[in-house]
This record gives C-alpha cells, sequence and structure tokens, in this order.
C-alpha cells in the first residue's frame, strides 16, 4: 500500500483548512479590533497612514505564535467531527482502515504546526520591536500621553479648563468652559461637559453637555444637550499636551478669577421650563409658541452645535411598569469595539450564571438530601445493598490500583535518589505519598468512575421510565429512598476501601523495594517507622470520608434530574464522572492546604 494515499491526501487537506483559517483568521480579527479601538490615538500622534498599517503587519508573528495551540486543537476537532458526521470514519473501518492509520495525517499536521510555531517564535521579538519603533510606542507610553488639571485661554474671551486629558485616546474628562458676554445678543455663558471626544474631521465632540446662559437682568436659562459639537476648540490632542506659554497652568486661579468675572458665579442659574412640556424645551426655544409670544429672544451660542434633541433638568420620565432591562442599550447602538466587547464577554456571562444556578440547584438539593435522613426506616435497609456494591464489589479495582501504585513509587523513588542518601528514604517516602496522597486519591477517581457512573445510570433510568413517579405516588420519598442509602453507602466504604488501598500499595512497594532494587527490608522496615504519626492514617481516612459524600451526591444528583430518553441518562453519566472527578481533585488540594500544618507538626 502506497505510503501517501489519497485518502491521506484528503485527510490532510481538510484539517490544514481549518488550520490556516483559524492561524491566520484570528490575527486578523485582533488587527481589526485594535484598529478600531486606537485608530484615532494611532492618528493623534501624527503617524503616517503606512507605518501604522505596517506596524501591524509586523504584529503578525506575535498574534500568529499565541494562536497556533488553538488552531492545531480546532482543526483537529473540526475536522475529526466532519469526517464523523459524514459516516467517512465509518466507511474506512469498513474498507479495513483503522481508525489510527486514518488520523495519521493529522498527527503529521500537529507536528509541521509545531515547527511553523518554533520559526514563528523566533520572529516574533524582533517584529515586535520594529512595531513598537513606528508607533512611537516609547514616546507614548503610559504616563507620557495624559495631563491633569490644567487650563488654557482661547479666543474671544473663552477659557477652557480641563481635569484630565488622554492625547493617545483623544479625550477630556471634566471640561468646563467659561466665556463672558456683552449681553442678549452676545450671552456669558458657561458650559460643562462629561467628557468630550476628538474626531479628526469633525472637532471636538461633547458628551453630557449643560450650558447656562446669562443674558443680562432677568432670569438665566440653562439646558443640556447628550452631545455637542465645539467648533472653536480646534486644537488637536497632541496640542493640548505640550506646554504652550499661552496656557493658563494655575487651574484654581482661573476658576477664581472666573467666579469674581462671571455673574454666573455670583448668583445662582435657574431652570425655566414650560408648564406640561415635562422639561424637554428651554422656554426660549425657538419652537416655544409661549417664548416667541412673550418677545424672548432666542440666546445665539457661538460655537456649541447640538447634535442631538435639548432635554432639560433631571432625567425623563420612566413609564410606568418599565424594568430595569428596558432602560439598557441594544448592542447595535454600542460603537463597533463596545459590540466586540460584549459579544466577547457575553458567553462568560452565560457561563457563570449557568454556574451559580447549578450550584444553588445542588444545594437545595443537599437541603432534602439532609431532610430525608430523618426517615431512617426508608433508607436503612437499601444502605446495606449499597455498601456491597459501593464496597465490597470494588475491592478487586482498588487492590490492583493500590499494587501498581505502589510499585511504582518505590522503584521511581529508588532510582530518583543522589548517590550517597540512605536508602531508608525509599520505605519513608512510599509511605508517605500512598498514605497521604496516593490511596484516597486515585481511589476516589477509580470509584467516581465505577461507582458515580451507576449511580447515574440506575437513577437516571428509573426517572426516565417514570420510577420516580411512582414512587411518590406510593408516598415514599424518592430522595430518602434512592439518594441517601447511595451517599451513606459512599461515606461508609470508601474509607474503609482506601486503608485496604493504604496496606496493599505499602506491601507492594515493600516487595518492590526489596527484590528490584538494591533496598533491603530493614532498610524499607526502618523509612515506615520514620516520623510516623497517627494523624496521617486519620488525614488518609478523613480525605476518602469526603471523597465516597461528593462523589455518590454528586452522581445522585445528576441521575435524579435526568432528562428523558436515553440520550440523557448517557448524558447524565458522562458529566456526573466528570464532575464526581473534579469534585475529588478540588477537595483533595482543600484539605491538603487546611490540614498539611497538622501534618507537619
Amino acid at each position: 500500500m502506497a505510503l501517501v494515499r489519497p485518502l491521506d491526501r484528503y485527510v490532510f487537506t481538510e484539517w490544514l483548512k481549518i488550520f490556516l483559517a483559524t492561524a491566520f483568521g484570528f490575527p486578523v480579527v485582533l488587527i481589526i479590533i485594535d484598529l478600531t479601538d486606537h485608530l484615532d490615538g494611532y492618528l493623534g500622534r501624527h503617524l503616517p497612514k503606512l507605518d501604522i498599517a505596517l506596524s501591524h503587519l509586523y504584529w503578525l508573528p506575535d498574534s500568529m505564535f499565541n494562536v497556533l495551540p488553538a488552531a492545531v486543537l480546532f482543526a483537529t476537532v473540526f475536522s475529526i467531527g466532519a469526517f464523523t458526521r459524514h459516516s467517512e470514519i465509518t466507511a474506512a473501518k469498513a474498507s479495513g482502515i483503522s481508525f489510527y492509520r486514518l488520523m495519521a495525517p493529522v498527527f503529521l499536521g500537529a507536528v509541521g504546526a509545531m515547527g511553523f510555531a518554533l520559526v514563528v517564535g523566533e520572529i516574533a521579538p524582533p517584529a515586535n520591536a520594529r512595531r513598537f519603533e513606528l508607533l512611537q510606542e516609547s514616546e507614548f507610553r503610559a504616563g507620557r500621553n495624559e495631563r491633569s488639571n490644567f487650563a488654557f485661554a482661547a479666543e474671544e474671551g473663552r477659557v477652557y479648563k480641563v481635569s484630565l486629558l488622554n492625547a493617545l485616546e483623544g479625550r477630556l474628562d471634566g471640561l468646563e468652559v467659561e466665556r463672558k458676554g456683552t449681553g442678549p445678543e452676545y450671552p456669558t455663558y458657561v458650559l460643562t461637559a462629561q467628557t468630550a471626544d476628538y474626531q479628526e474631521k469633525r472637532g471636538w465632540m461633547l458628551r453630557g453637555a449643560r450650558i447656562h446662559l446669562i443674558t443680562g437682568p432677568g432670569p438665566d436659562v440653562a439646558f443640556a444637550a447628550d452631545s455637542a459639537l465645539d467648533r472653536d476648540l480646534r486644537e488637536k490632542p497632541a496640542d493640548l499636551l505640550a506646554s504652550d506659554p499661552g496656557h493658563l497652568h494655575d487651574h484654581r486661579a482661573v476658576r477664581g478669577a472666573a467666579g469674581d468675572e462671571h455673574a454666573a458665579r455670583r448668583h445662582g442659574v435657574r431652570r425655566r421650563h414650560l408648564a406640561g412640556d415635562h422639561g424637554i424645551v428651554p422656554r426660549a426655544h425657538p419652537d416655544d409658541p409661549v417664548g416667541r409670544r412673550e418677545g424672548v429672544r432666542q440666546p445665539r451660542v457661538r460655537g456649541v452645535d447640538p447634535q442631538h434633541p435639548l432635554r432639560g433638568h433631571g432625567t425623563d420620565p420612566v413609564p410606568p411598569g418599565a424594568h430595569v432591562s428596558d432602560l439598557r442599550r441594544p448592542t447595535e447602538e454600542l460603537r463597533g469595539i463596545d459590540r466586540a466587547a460584549v459579544s466577547l464577554f457575553r458567553p462568560y456571562a452565560k457561563l457563570t450564571t449557568g454556574m451559580l444556578a447549578g450550584i444553588g440547584k445542588r444545594a437545595y438539593f443537599l437541603r432534602d438530601t439532609l431532610r430525608a435522613l430523618g426517615e431512617g426506616r426508608t433508607w436503612g435497609p437499601e444502605a446495606f445493598k449499597h455498601m456491597r456494591s459501593i464496597g465490597v464489589d470494588s475491592v478487586p479495582l482498588a487492590c490492583l490500583v493500590a499494587a501498581f501504585i505502589g510499585a511504582v513509587i518505590a522503584l521511581q523513588t529508588r532510582y530518583q535518589l543522589f548517590p550517597g542518601i540512605q536508602l531508608s528514604v525509599v520505605g519513608f517516602i512510599s509511605r508517605q505519598m500512598i498514605t497521604l496522597e496516593m490511596a484516597p486519591l486515585l481511589t476516589g477517581l477509580v470509584l467516581a468512575g465505577r461507582v458515580g457512573a451507576r449511580i447515574t445510570a440506575e437513577i437516571g433510568t428509573m426517572r426516565v421510565t417514570e420510577q420516580v413517579d411512582a414512587l411518590e405516588t406510593l408516598a415514599f420519598d424518592p430522595i430518602a429512598y434512592l439518594v441517601v442509602p447511595r451517599i451513606v453507602a459512599g461515606l461508609l466504604m470508601l474509607p474503609v476501601l482506601s486503608i485496604l488501598a493504604n496496606a496493599v500499595g505499602l506491601e507492594t512497594a515493600w516487595i518492590t523495594a526489596s527484590m528490584a532494587t538494591d533496598v533491603t527490608s530493614d532498610q524499607f522496615r526502618e523509612g515506615l517507622r520514620l516520623g510516623f504519626g497517627y494523624f496521617q492514617v486519620v488525614y488518609s481516612v478523613l480525605k476518602a470520608f469526603l471523597f465516597g459524600g461528593a462523589i455518590a451526591f454528586l452522581c445522585a444528583y445528576e441521575g435524579y434530574v435526568t432528562d428523558a430518553g436515553a440520550e440523557g441518562v448517557g448524558k447524565a453519566t458522562a458529566k456526573a464522572v466528570v464532575v464526581g472527578c473534579l469534585a475529588v481533585l478540588i477537595l483533595d488540594a482543600l484539605t491538603a492546604v487546611l490540614l498539611a500544618p497538622y501534618l507537619q507538626s
């Protein structure tokens, strides 16, 4: 049979398509996101557009190097998944081609991707250095592109005061503009804005703007705009970042002068509204018929161009019955980078809420289980049956695992010792590893697969076939009859299996060290006695106790909430094994953290 067959080329081609699409597609997406987010900042540095494009071209090696592991994973998973859906693997097996031979091109492609990653990893550092040089990162690093609490005087008596300037992002925070006028035709005004964003073609766009007009004797006028364009502020972010001799550097002095100068500082500014207008249109607005009838002249504010309908003081009334979720902005109304961020984090938010909901459901299930403990007549006889299925029937498997683990630990410990070290250390290390860690942990993991799958399948099948509903009809508590006996059996029998695994593991380690290495029996027994404390056995039994309860509880829960059908039972069983193994590992880490000081003492 030829080494490279058309089938091999087909498999490798399908894998390569997905790999290349991921390896080159993800960096392109990252470049688009970066340009969407920082293009204004790059242009604010007066960088040539060609340098910006070349800098992102130099960014490709680094971004590709970071995404290559995911590219190999996606290519392998999706290509094999496609072969499975299209029955190509089944056809290959029918033709006498094994699955491993069919996947040989995929393995070769992964090896080639590893070599490609090594090459890209060598190219990435100098490419990044060149990218930072083109973007002038050393000149615009954090701290050098910001300026805070400054003010400057502009034309026509305007004074600009800024709390914070970020030249890289083209953003002003806490902007305040004051101008002294001469009368109704050229009024005095004080304009404040929460933020201001610089746009290359239009200039500074003010967000959350509020304008106070002082037209002379009589009431003053105030109105607000969602956004406004300041046509008279022509300085670019980089110009504001530089220290200009014309700027007024003492912010507090400017504030004091402005307060003495403008009438808005000497008396309060009142807001005028029409009766029944709900504060939407100021009275001096040209669309206000009452204002026109009374002869009120609309002041003209030079340099400020409202971009949205004006609104009065305060917020618009919320309709009765409105929910908080109705006030959220739709994703389509956000900027491009904001939409990308929302789309990126929505799956993680969904995953987090799902995890919290799962924890809450299991907490309620634990509450019902504790209540069912009071029905001893129901779960007592059943507990002995499950102690046999969980404990006695698992003895051969637990002893087999412990025997191999003890032999491996003894051999590895002996061959890892440096010359001159006392050989009795082999017995000491074997005892510590088997008793404190390996015996209870591996016993728990093995039983999570054997016992956990059985518990989930049994209860899940009863749920699917409506036997659980029949128990409720017969006035039996399903939790007391199905769940509690298995949990009690797990709590009692797993410590027994752990003690047995400790004994078998140490015995096997002793025999292996004495027969396969140069460690004598006396030396091994001397190491077993070295530093021994009874709490070590208690620690091992306690871990096994926790493992047994967690495995039985979590697997019983998955079976109790199984969906209908054989597929639901299969999914619940697979999920129960995974959850049980994770619970064992987490509890193992927690007990080590909490009880390690007692072992040392």
